[in-house]
């Protein structure tokens, strides 16, 4: 009988190392190793033995998301991701687990980042159509509700880009911007009742400088606040 106690070990030389696929090849002879023990023997290693599998599963949960991520298929990636992240978070309490999590974190991190880049730029110019379309409709202040929504979208992809295409992306949102009118004066106006008409007329400043420099999370705070939404 194969010695069970050294191919867990072996495997696990070869996990610390990184070679992974040398390590997976040894699975069905420690599996096999492990159905033939005695139950109090098999008692006596399941927790190395589980431990081991957690980790042949995490690899290969990651060569799929990568496989997904191929063939972009969205979906599968996501749920696949997904599946990652809570068996981490299940195994990551094990003390000796940390050096292999901390490599599938960075493969999960990369992965998550491609995902929210591709996920995110399709919904930025879907979104930006549907504001077109509710700006042509008059529909204004539903299109400004949408435009705070697309921001998230285009922070998770403006980073990934080239100079121009962020500047064209930028410049779409400026457009947009400028189209919807933020600092109309029906605001100011309506303000002015409550004597907050030099208060407000600030803001609008404000809130023009936080765009044009892209400081979007203040800017949505700002227009929150100015249009109570």
């Amino acid at each position: 009988m194969l010695d069970l106690k050294k191919l867990i070990k072996e495997a696990n030389d070869k996990i610390k190392s990184k070679d992974f696929d040398s390590a997976l090849s040894l699975y069905h002879k420690i599996n096999k190793s492990y159905n033939l023990l005695s139950r109090l023997k098999k008692a006596f290693y399941r927790r190395d033995y589980e431990k081991l599998n957690n980790k042949f599963i995490l690899y290969l949960r990651i060569k799929e998301a990568q496989l997904f991520l191929k063939n972009q298929d969205m979906d599968n990636l996501k749920l696949t991701l997904n599946s990652v992240k809570r068996l981490v978070s299940e195994v990551n309490k094990e003390k000796d687990f940390k050096e292999f999590a901390d490599h599938v974190n960075k493969d999960y991190n990369n992965l998550l980042n491609v995902y929210l880049y591709k996920t995110s730029k399709k919904e930025f110019f879907k979104k930006i159509e549907e504001i077109r379309k509710l700006i042509e409709k008059k529909q204004i202040q539903e299109a400004r509700e949408l435009y705070l929504k697309i921001i998230p979208f285009y922070n998770n992809i403006v980073n990934y880009e080239d100079y121009n295409t962020r500047k064209e992306l930028h410049n779409q949102l400026i457009n947009l911007h400028s189209k919807l009118s933020f600092s109309e004066p029906r605001l100011i106006i309506e303000n002015n009742k409550n004597g907050n008409y030099e208060k407000n007329k600030i803001n609008i400043k404000k809130l023009h400088a936080l765009l044009k420099n892209e400081d979007y999370e203040k800017a949505i705070l700002l227009y929150n606040d100015l249009y109570g939404f």
